[in-house]
């Protein structure tokens, strides 16, 4: 089961396809939409789930987070537009390697 919490554009403008791309990326969330940055993943078009790390920045005066951080890696072709869908899920996704 997924939660979805915000949709991240992305665009690669390079006529060669990138393999891994590092990503560093700030969310604003609404009051009350994640309290704690658990379970959390970002959802491809594929339906394949990437890991990411979170760390939070900013909270709302209830406490549920305001801005969070993102860093994860990306696969890309060449000339590649997509969407992808921060997730809050019950599945499991591959570790975080490096």
């Amino acid at each position: 089961m997924q939660r979805e919490l915000v949709s991240i554009k992305y665009r690669n403008t390079t006529n060669r396809g990138i393999k891994s791309y590092p990503v560093t990326y700030g969310v604003p969330l609404p009051s009350g939409a994640l309290r704690e940055p658990r379970n959390l993943a970002l959802a491809t078009s594929g339906s394949r789930l990437i890991p990411v790390q979170p760390r939070v920045m900013e909270r709302h005066p209830d406490r549920s987070i305001k801005w969070l951080l993102l860093d994860f890696a990306l696969g890309v072709k060449a000339n590649e537009e997509g969407q992808a869908r921060l997730v809050q899920t019950t599945e499991r996704c591959p570790p975080v390697s490096g």
